[in-house]
């Protein structure tokens, strides 16, 4: 064969490979690449998708906890304010207070104080008020630790007055325990 012969050949081969790389591109890479392409943009966008159900459900979840934690805090309410007037629950509470800090509580008496009635009817019931008078005797520092402790007590109570006196028989700076003379105001919600 002659060397124009082979050339021909060598070129003619060289041409009908490059028809088949370009056949070959043209039917079978590029589909399979459009195809490639459509499912990254449909991975994408169920990524999107997950990923906003996600946010979704964490937001949903962050809600029930939101609602949870209201429902407590309006038990807590409940209980720093009830809604009726529990004269023995708090006239145990001043009394376990007092046998708490080594106090001896010489009398207790109750009265119900005028209600204060709310601006806003809807939304907000009239305060009730019970006022505790009582008497103590003991040590300043129990009376501080009762204080304290009503001062941390579940149920809303105000010092309205106080009185303290020395015991008789006992002298200025001796060893010798005081008289409280006290008034509380505890309060709860009315109708």
């Amino acid at each position: 064969m002659r060397s124009t012969s082979k050339r021909f050949i060598s070129i003619l081969v060289s041409a009908l490979m490059f028809i088949a790389a370009i056949f070959v591109y043209s039917n079978l890479v590029s589909p399979a690449y459009l195809e490639i392409k459509d499912l990254r943009a449909e991975l994408l966008g169920s990524s999107k998708l997950v990923e906003d159900q996600r946010s979704a459900i964490n937001q949903v979840q962050n809600l029930l906890k939101e609602y949870q934690s209201i429902s407590s805090v309006e038990s807590t309410i409940g209980m720093m304010l009830p809604l009726s007037q529990d004269a023995a629950s708090n006239l145990n509470q001043i009394a376990g207070l007092a046998a708490i800090n080594n106090l001896k509580l010489e009398s207790l008496s109750v009265n119900k104080m005028a209600n204060r009635s709310s601006n806003k009817q809807d939304l907000v019931k009239g305060i009730g008020i019970l006022r505790f008078t009582f008497q103590l005797s003991g040590s300043y520092e129990n009376f501080k630790s009762f204080l304290r402790a009503v001062e941390t007590n579940i149920v809303l109570m105000d010092l309205v007055d106080l009185k303290i006196e020395s015991t008789q028989g006992t002298k200025l700076g001796g060893s010798g325990g005081l008289s409280f003379s006290a008034n509380i105001d505890a309060y709860y919600q009315t109708e």
